[in-house]
């Protein structure tokens, strides 16, 4: 019941902030996607890749890499080489994340180094 709950923040948020003049259909797309998986198996609408907007691909990766590194209650946070690495198998296996952007996130956190590809 608590992970159902916790399923409910996205679209609740975008529901929340929609009637703020402010912000732009990206902004808010990005409150709403930003759980949506590559494959489809994300939430709250199980979309594929495609259907993501740009910028909530983005903030799956910064979201995912921070909830990797931070400590829990259950365990300790995992170093960021680490995190990354999960995060990379997670692509291999699932298709989570854009693979694109995913190497851009590898290269910025190396300090632009190398050319690491999530398929190798």
């Amino acid at each position: 019941a608590e992970r159902e709950e916790v399923r409910k923040h996205p679209a609740r948020g975008f529901h929340l902030l929609k009637e703020l003049p402010l912000l732009s259909r990206g902004s808010l797309l990005v409150v709403l996607q930003h759980h949506e998986h590559g494959d489809g198996s994300g939430y709250p609408e199980g979309l594929k890749l495609a259907m993501i907007h740009p910028l909530a691909r983005m903030m799956r990766l910064i979201d995912s890499f921070d909830a990797l590194v931070s400590p829990r209650p259950w365990r300790p946070g995992n170093p960021p080489a680490r995190a990354l690495w999960i995060m990379r198998q997670d692509w291999q296996k699932q298709g989570i994340y854009d693979a694109r952007l995913l190497v851009e996130f590898i290269r910025f956190l190396a300090g632009g180094k190398g050319s690491p590809s999530p398929g190798r």
